[in-house]
């Protein structure tokens, strides 16, 4: 997950680091990027044929998805920083 985070920081040209902090302290918007238990396996083929999704290798993809959600910000979005200033407080440093 590292390296996808990574492409989508320079995708969206953010000047920022990523940091690791412990899984408890993360704020509730950010729980999907604790760090996973057990690998995952996971299969397309329900996308594929339902919404006929195809995977793309094309690198441009993540800048076009990246730009997207630059331009269509969530309207719901909790402005209240508390929770991440607190897990920022505990960052350590990334292996």
């Amino acid at each position: 997950m590292r390296l996808f985070y990574e492409q989508a920081l320079e995708a969206s040209g953010a000047d920022l680091q990523l940091v690791r902090v412990p899984d408890e302290q993360l704020p509730e918007d950010l729980v999907s990027t604790d760090a996973l238990s057990q690998h995952l396996l996971a299969r397309p083929a329900k996308a594929n044929g339902v919404l006929g999704w195809q995977d793309a290798a094309d690198s441009g993809v993540l800048h076009r998805s990246v730009a997207w959600h630059r331009e269509h910000p969530p309207t719901d979005a909790d402005h209240n920083l508390a929770a991440d200033v607190l897990a920022l407080a505990l960052k350590r440093p990334i292996d």
